[in-house]
């Protein structure tokens, strides 16, 4: 049930039927939009390069998480958060049809990966509210 760009009407007040676009992400030609993996995949990726130094040499993840002199936000393909909580590393990303958001708390040593099914208008605070939850704990 794909439809073309033509069909879609933009309207919000149109409570039409959900329309499956995500057939879309399979034909780009750059990594963003053809990943697979679980939340558990991701877990264990974040935990594999900042806690255990699987991926990378741990001066390659002290120079990845360093910001950007441009941005004091961004490191190296990474976004930085700095708060109450300690550091968070991490990066968010959406495609038609899919939003990701994984992050890594450095200093508490939490995991939160949030992906679900939806357009890029969806609430974008909710990975954030998940985190907050989690570093309560």
């Amino acid at each position: 049930n794909f439809v073309d760009d033509e069909d879609i009407d933009d309207d919000d007040d149109d409570a039409g039927p959900d329309v499956d676009i995500s057939a879309d992400a399979w034909c780009w030609l750059t990594g963003d939009g053809s990943v697979v993996a679980s939340a558990a995949d991701v877990h264990r990726f974040l935990l594999a390069l900042f806690r255990d130094g699987k991926l990378l040499s741990r001066a390659m993840v002290e120079t990845m998480i360093t910001p950007s002199a441009n941005e004091a936000t961004y490191g190296l393909g990474v976004e930085l958060e700095k708060g109450r909580n300690g550091r968070i590393v991490g990066h968010s990303g959406h495609v038609d049809g899919f939003n990701g958001d994984a992050r890594y708390a450095l200093d508490r040593d939490v995991v939160v990966v949030v992906l679900f099914n939806g357009d890029q208008d969806s609430d974008a605070d909710f990975s954030a509210d998940v985190m907050a939850r989690q570093l309560r704990r």
